[in-house]
Order: structure tokens, then sequence, then C-alpha cells
């Protein structure tokens, strides 16, 4: 068995097995996509921090729980008597006052104001304050009144939210949590949480395939009997599949959120955690598509410009490589010498990368900056915020399709010279 026939065996398996590994990440990469965007859609900023049904939520509770530590015991019994009794008091005096006030300037005013100091009707008041302040102790001591009292101040709350604030449409929240079989929002985030790992794990073993056999590759690719055009076709063969799952797959993540907002309300913590800002991940072809989707001429020129210098011309490249290899009869075609010779300064795939790279790095720094600033916004609130911003796989395959693609054209252009040196 020749070493080149061996090259070539383990070509078509490295063909075979990652086109494979291609399909299950795709596969993979949809469903993780489908879950991440429902994670992303519960833990988005509308269902938390600015939902007033949350706040609602979470004032009530900490009221509820005052009502119920507030107790009543021999120790402050005798301090609360006085202070009600105190206010009783003060209550009647004041109104005797205002009474006494309102009658004085008429005859029938004189004569209800004598009536009520001969009935001695306020001094009559006075003597039941003693009775009705031990009446006022044993309503807060009686736990069925403590719960009207937490039903009433949920009412309250209730009823001043609907009339301030605008009604939460919950319908994708709803439907989320229903596709997921979950009642509530934390169960449906540790489901998808835990999926999304699990997929993520599936995922992370095909890269390792794909990045071993991207290895094997290359070295088989710069072997003394690499540069036969069968060999040159499957490495090319190989280069465009990594090209279309890097297309394909999303390339950068923008992803800026409050990991935790935190302060004291009656002595009580409010938190809230793990609110979305902002998330964004696409692909090229997603890019792409959304420009065109916008009905703009001006966008739609970018996108095709885009779409034509990042993926249509170094495809193009490749095949024309390949047509050239292998039929001769074509290498005096100018068009197919001008795209394996002189496309390369139109190729903007290595201009892409690069450009992505710098993007990556230009958000990333925007998003820290503006989530340091909210992080200082307040000395009495405690907000942590967190940039999970990253490159995400597609950018990494794209980048490898660029680095092989260089080498497949250092490879022809070689071959091509030994050739014309030997005619």
């Amino acid at each position: 068995m020749t070493r080149q026939f061996t090259i070539r065996i383990f070509l078509i398996a490295a063909i075979l097995i990652q086109s494979y590994s291609a399909f299950e990440i795709f596969r993979i990469n949809r469903l993780q996509k489908q879950h991440t965007e429902d994670l992303i859609e519960l833990s988005m900023i509308k269902y938390g921090i600015f939902n007033v049904d949350e706040w609602k939520e979470q004032v009530a509770t900490i009221v509820a729980k005052k009502i119920d530590e507030f107790q009543i015991t021999d120790t402050n019994r005798e301090e609360m008597r006085v202070k009600i009794q105190d206010f009783l008091y003060e209550q009647i005096r004041r109104f005797r006052n205002e009474y006494r006030d309102s009658n004085s300037g008429s005859i029938g005013g004189v004569f209800r104001n004598m009536v009520a100091s001969v009935t001695k009707t306020f001094d009559e008041l006075e003597k039941q304050i003693p009775t009705i302040t031990e009446e006022i102790l044993n309503f807060m001591e009686d736990p069925e009144n403590r719960r009207d009292l937490k039903n009433w101040v949920r009412g309250k709350l209730d009823e001043y939210a609907d009339k301030t604030f605008a009604e939460m449409d919950y319908t994708l929240h709803d439907h989320i949590l229903a596709k997921h079989n979950s009642e509530t929002r934390v169960e449906a985030t540790q489901k998808l949480k835990a999926e999304i790992g699990t997929l993520n794990d599936g995922k992370i073993k095909y890269f390792v395939i794909i990045g071993l056999l991207y290895t094997l590759v290359l070295v088989s690719l710069f072997a003394g009997s690499a540069d036969q055009p069968f060999t040159l076709l499957m490495v090319v063969i190989f280069s465009s599949i990594l090209l279309f799952l890097g297309v394909l797959l999303p390339m950068i993540e923008i992803d800026a959120r409050i990991d935790e907002l935190s302060f004291t309300l009656l002595g009580e913590p409010v938190l809230f955690s793990d609110q979305v800002l902002y998330f964004k991940s696409k692909s090229i072809v997603e890019v792409v598509g959304l420009l065109i989707g916008q009905g703009k001429i001006d966008l739609f020129l970018v996108a095709v410009l885009v779409f034509l210098f990042s993926v249509i011309f170094p495809f193009s490249k490749l095949l024309a490589t390949v047509i050239y290899l292998f039929r001769k009869s074509v290498r005096s075609n100018r068009a197919v010498a001008f795209m394996v010779f002189k496309t390369g300064k139109w190729s903007m795939a290595d201009v892409m990368v690069v450009a992505i790279f710098m993007a990556y790095i230009g958000f990333s720094g925007i998003v820290s900056e503006q989530l340091g600033q909210l992080e200082n916004i307040s000395h009495t609130i405690d907000i942590l915020t967190t940039n999970h911003s990253k490159l995400n796989e597609g950018f990494f395959l794209f980048t490898g399709f660029v680095l092989l693609s260089l080498f497949i054209s250092m490879r022809v252009e070689k071959r091509l010279k030994r050739k014309s040196e030997t005619e």
C-alpha cells in the first residue's frame, strides 16, 4: 500500500466523518438556538425589574412578613397601650375644640355647645378610651384580622398598579412555559439551562473531532505527495464544508445583563437576578437575510456585497481551483484563470474575519463601559452587571476555512510552478 493511497483513504474517511459531524453540529445548534431564545425571553428585564407584577409580589411579601412579625407581648403591651390612649385623647380633644369653634357663630350652635357641656358628651368618650384601647389591642392580636390586613394591603397594591402601569403581555411568556411543561418561570429556566448544557456537551465532541481532522488534513496537505489533484480535491471539499458550516452558525454573540440588583426595603432584601438587557446572536446568512428583509435598497446592496465577497467569491475560487486542476482544457480559459489566480484580492473572507473580531472587541468594550456606568448609578442599590459577549463557533470555523484555503492556494501555485519548470 503506497503512501499516496493511504493519504487518499484517510482524506475520504475524513470527509465522511467531517460531513456527519457538521450535520450533527448544525442539528444540535438549531435545537440549542431555540432553547436559548426561550431562555433569553424568560430572562428579559421586562419580566423582572421592569415588571410591576414582580414588584407587587416582592413588596406584598415584605409587608406580609412585617405584619406576621408584629407581636404584642407583655413587654410592649403597656407601651402600646399608652401610645394608643394618648392618640385617642388627643383626637377627642381636637374634635372637642373644632366642635366648639364651629358652633360658636350662631344661636343654635351655642345651644348645641351647652347641651354637649351639660351632658358631658366628650367626657364620657374619654372615659371609654381604656376600653377602646383594649379592643384595639385584641383586634391587632387576632390572626384572622392579620390575614385580612395582608389581603387588604395586597389588594391596594394591585389597585394602585392597575391604575398606574400598563398591563404586562404574557402571551409569549406563557407559551414558552407551556412548551416546556413548566408551571413557573423559575422551573422553565432551570429546565432550559439543563437542556442547553446537555446539547452543548454533545456539540463539543463533534467540534473536537473536526479540530483533530483539521490538524491531520493540514499535515496531509503539506505531505510530499499531497500536491496530487485528488488530494487537493479532498482538501477543497473539506474546506468547503468548513465554509458552509461557518456561515450557517452564529459568529458573534452580544449579551449584556444584570446578574444581580439588590437593595433593602423595610429592613428586608429586594433581589432581582439574571436580568437580560440585550442579546443578539447571528450568523452571516442570518445577517444577510435580516438586511434583505428590511426592504431598503441600501441595506439590500450591503447584504449582496457581504454575501458576494465573503461567501460566493471564496467558494467560487475553490471550485475553480478544482476545475483548473482536473481539466487541462479549461486552463487557457481566462475566466477560470481569473478565479484561481486573481480573485484573492477580491475575496474578502480574511477581511471578514478581522472585521468580525474587531466588531467583537468594539461591542464588548462599549457594553462593558455602559454596564460599568450602570453599576455606579447609586450607592444605596447594589448592581452587579456582566458582559457575556463572546465569539461563537461560526467565527472559528470560518477562520479555519480562510487559513485552509490560503494553504490550498499555496499548494496549487507550487504544483503549477513545478509543472511549468518540468515542461
